[in-house]
């Protein structure tokens, strides 16, 4: 074999280790992200659990100051209960969202009440639900930050060609829907 020809194998070997290289460097950089995705979520996921744990027992404590208040604080406990029983993550991510500003609905009631304000049992369980709330902020980001993460780097060449081949596209940002930005105004 020839010297030129000996040069060719050699660099078409060593083109094809550097792809090879690049091609599973890709994937397992991908796959780290995916799964920090998926911790996220199961961050969040506890929270739901805080949160479900904590409505009834607010619910419960609101019922014993207010008499007339039934109807909010029935529509709560729905919502708490379609929460828990969601499935998928679409499912949970949804009714999460709609349950999310319960705690501003409480808090409402609250200050129509002031023998419920001045209650030590509401105001420890308020501040727990205040203090979920807050790390479902914090883990809310943690999640839109990893999914930034991966999205960079399955849509930025030349990794959106490995992207296409492995069938891997970009994942969801959480957002907040609509109805969660207004502010909640309880009628009495």
């Amino acid at each position: 074999m020839s010297t030129p020809a000996i040069i060719a194998v050699v660099a078409a070997g060593l083109l094809i280790l550097i792809l090879l290289i690049w091609v599973v460097s890709f994937y397992n950089r991908i796959k780290v992200k995916e799964n920090n995705i998926e911790n996220a979520f199961a961050q969040l996921d506890v929270q739901f659990k805080r949160r479900y744990d904590l409505i009834p027992n607010l619910a419960d404590t609101v019922k014993g100051y207010t008499k007339h208040e039934s109807e909010t604080l029935t529509e709560i406990v729905k919502l708490r209960n379609a929460a828990q029983s969601a499935v998928t993550v679409g499912e949970k991510l949804s009714a999460n969202d709609r349950l999310e500003g319960t705690g501003k609905l409480i808090h409402a009631v609250m200050e129509q009440y002031p023998e419920l304000k001045a209650s030590e049992l509401f105001g420890r369980l308020s501040g727990d639900l205040g203090e979920t709330e807050n790390k479902f902020a914090h883990y809310r980001q943690f999640f839109n930050d990893g999914v930034l993460i991966f999205n960079r780097e399955v849509v930025t060449f030349p990794n959106v060609l490995l992207a296409r081949l492995f069938r891997i596209n970009k994942k969801e940002y959480l957002s907040t829907e609509a109805a969660e930005r207004e502010n909640v105004r309880v009628k009495f």
